[in-house]
């Protein structure tokens, strides 16, 4: 609620889509900068560097850890288990423009049970003011 309370219904932020009938239960709770939105997710990181404490913050292509994984797997032609990979099957850059492109637009917050109400709060602050001041 902290995080919808501080961004949601603000220009350049589209909250996550909540399902009828459900109710979700996020340990990071993911946000997409809309597309009139100049900044890309990291960006909007770094750029909050020093307004607050952004521990919480995790722009998604800096964490896509797997990226190199499948970029590995691409270029040896196996798994990571050694199973060939069919001729159809690749992971080059540019085979979905579309999903990387969007991916840029991506972060999270983590808003599990020992982050603290307050931090998150001017979290979420720090990144809306970046936001705001760079549109």
């Amino acid at each position: 609620e902290i995080i919808k309370g501080e961004l949601e219904g603000k220009s350049g932020f589209k909250m996550a889509h909540i399902y009828p009938d459900t109710k979700p239960n996020y340990w990071s709770y993911p946000i997409r900068l809309t597309e009139d939105t100049e900044l890309s997710a990291t960006a909007v990181s770094r750029r909050c560097e020093g307004k607050a404490n952004i521990v919480s913050f995790h722009a998604y292509n800096d964490v896509n850890y797997l990226e190199q994984v499948f970029q590995d797997m691409h270029t040896r032609r196996s798994t990571s288990l050694g199973i060939p990979l069919p001729e159809y099957v690749s992971y080059a850059p540019g085979n979905c423009p579309k999903a990387e492109k969007a991916a840029q637009k991506f972060f999270f917050l983590n808003v599990h049970h020992d982050v603290n109400p307050d931090f998150l709060r001017n979290t979420a602050r720090a990144i809306r003011e970046v936001v705001r001041n760079n549109r």
